[in-house]
């Protein structure tokens, strides 16, 4: 973390306004392939602007280069009027690199910023949770042969997806069935705004295969 040389001021307006900041977002989005509820980045907005402001704090976000392809670095700055100011730098995997993909991780990282700096409470419903729960819920199903089952099944034929939507199928599919656990988590949320219909079905089904697999091999080693 960077700071200014001083940041008194800005240390006494944080004060001020965390104490008019609600630290429980409101969950306001559902992750449909998921299931769960989770607030999105226009809910944390919402929570943090007028209090900031009224405080004389506005935030500035923005992507930085990485040198890694692979990875997406996002700087948030909190400036006070004075000139003070206080800052972080996140970087995290970028899973599909295409501009849909760019899009949802720097909305994803943007969220996890401002809720980490400011003290907000909105629980990683969309991120690492719900993967687990979906991993946990493939697990009760029985055995590592019964875990990985969703290989066998039939996926949505794609033979009417246009030439484009396809290839970007093809593109993510190829990076899903390489991907580490790890990787899987922070990025299939952005599956949804991505993709719709027969296509967004193809890549979700991709997830719970690739998820159960993974799964199921942790359990063989264990």
């Amino acid at each position: 973390m960077k700071k200014s040389e001083s940041i008194s001021n800005l240390a006494k307006a944080l004060i001020a306004a965390t104490r008019q900041i609600d630290s429980k977002v409101l969950k306001n989005a559902l992750n449909d392939s998921l299931g769960v509820n989770y607030a999105d980045l226009g809910a944390i907005i919402d929570a943090i602007k007028a209090p900031l402001f009224d405080a004389g704090i506005v935030v500035v976000q923005s992507p930085t280069a990485s040198s890694n392809p692979q990875e997406i670095s996002l700087t948030t700055v909190l400036l006070h009027e004075t000139g003070e100011w206080l800052e972080d730098t996140l970087t995290c995997p970028l899973v599909f690199q295409d501009p849909q993909g760019f899009g949802s991780a720097i909305s994803y990282v943007r969220r996890y910023c401002l809720g980490s700096m400011l003290l907000l409470y909105s629980a990683d419903d969309d991120g690492q949770e719900a993967s687990r729960r979906v991993i946990d819920n493939a697990q009760q199903k029985g055995s590592p042969e019964t875990v990985a089952a969703p290989e066998k099944r039939k996926a949505p034929s794609d033979a009417s997806l246009p030439p484009d939507v396809q290839k970007r199928v093809d593109s993510w599919l190829n990076t899903i069935k390489n991907a580490s656990l790890s990787r899987l988590e922070t990025s299939r949320t952005s599956a949804k705004t991505t993709f719709a219909g027969k296509a967004f079905e193809i890549v979700d089904r991709a997830f719970d295969v690739r998820i159960a697999a993974l799964r199921a091999a942790a359990r063989q080693t264990a």
